[in-house]
């Protein structure tokens, strides 16, 4: 899971900084997005690679449901997306 930090604006373009933990590591990154994402503290699932989770790709899509606690998610991620989300744009 992510969380939205800060929305920066670059020649033109829009970039929604978020962060996430895996392992108890924080990693940062940024993305464009065109579905206006909730910023700050927006909750996105993040997918990375397990071998070396400092790549990764956030969906702003499907936002995660506060039905789903931060102390429920395992620290190495879920294995697979949980079937509850929210999805905030097509």
């Amino acid at each position: 899971m992510g969380w939205t930090i800060e929305t920066k604006y670059f020649n033109k373009s829009t970039k929604v900084f978020y962060k996430y933990y895996v392992n108890g590591v924080k990693y940062e990154h940024y993305a464009s997005s065109w579905c206006n994402p909730q910023v700050p503290n927006g909750r996105y699932y993040v997918k990375f690679y397990v071998a070396d989770p400092s790549g990764a790709e956030i969906n702003f899509k499907e936002s995660i449901p506060l039905s789903i606690q931060d102390k429920d998610i395992p620290s190495e991620g879920w294995k697979r997306k949980p079937p509850s989300y929210e999805r905030i744009c097509w």
